[in-house]
Order: C-alpha cells, then sequence, then structure tokens
C-alpha cells in the first residue's frame, strides 16, 4: 500500500491507498538508520506532496540517513491522484 522500492540505495514511495482509508505510517530501518513514512489524504490540493524533514521533495529515491538518525517523510496523495486510481474526488 505504500507503493515502497529501493533505487539507488535510497526508497522510492507511491502509495496506493483503499479509498475509505484516511492514511498510514511505517518506519523503514537499516542498520541504525530509520525512514518514518507518514501518508495522508489531502483535501486542499490536486498533486502528491513530498516532503522530507519538512522541506518539499521532488527527486526520486529518498537517502537514508547517517546511522543513529532518523528521516521524516510526509506524503499528502492529492485529489488529482485519487481520480486518476478511480477513487472519488
Amino acid at each position: 500500500m505504500l507503493g515502497l522500492t529501493m533505487h539507488d540505495g535510497g526508497v522510492c514511495i507511491a502509495p496506493s491507498l483503499p479509498t475509505d482509508w484516511p492514511g498510514c505510517s511505517a518506519t523503514l530501518r537499516r542498520g541504525n538508520a530509520s525512514i518514518a513514512v507518514q501518508v495522508e489524504r489531502s483535501q486542499d490540493s490536486l498533486d502528491t506532496q513530498v516532503e522530507v524533514d519538512g522541506v518539499p521533495f521532488a527527486r526520486e529515491a529518498i537517502a537514508f540517513p547517517a546511522e543513529g538518525e532518523t528521516r521524516n517523510v510526509l506524503v499528502r496523495i492529492g485529489q488529482k491522484t485519487l481520480t486518476r486510481a478511480g477513487a472519488p474526488a
């Protein structure tokens, strides 16, 4: 459901939530480093938006942080994405 794949040592996220789910979360770990992923639906945006540690992110893969650190990822699924996936807008 989170659509997680590894690419060039980083994580790509392409969520596809069931239409009745408001969101979900997961924590990925590699060694003592982690990526905390929160996915939520957005009523305020048409496009899906990704933030990494509070900063807009437009690249493909999210790199793991240094050992002992956590990278926080927020994915807001936009209305255009929901409509394209066949869910009601």
